[in-house]
């Protein structure tokens, strides 16, 4: 058990930040994690490569729930033990696209 929930873990619950390094010139950037439709751009402090698609969280089925979840923690990944979706209280639905 945790003493404190730190921003970057995402162990039980979804991470707030991301730590993403820079594939142009290796240099980490954290970044705050943001769910919208359309994807903040993202740049390296660096370099000012692009790295928008590397600080954005993929969108998986979770395991736990069966739902879709836009900024998934280490519960997606653990499925029931008796086989039955819980309710995943920490789940964030994917944005709507207005397009």
């Amino acid at each position: 058990m945790c003493w404190e929930c730190k921003p970057l873990c995402g162990g039980c619950r979804p991470p707030r930040k991301k730590a993403v390094s820079c594939p142009e010139c290796g240099d980490y950037t954290v970044f705050d994690i943001k769910i919208q439709a359309v994807p903040e751009t993202r740049y390296c402090r660096e370099c000012g490569a692009d790295m928008t698609e590397l600080a954005t969280p993929r969108i998986v089925s979770c395991r736990t729930s069966g739902l879709l979840c836009a900024n998934p923690c280490g519960r997606s990944v653990k499925e029931p033990e008796d086989g039955v979706y819980e309710i995943c209280t920490m789940n964030t639905p994917p944005p709507v696209s207005l397009a």
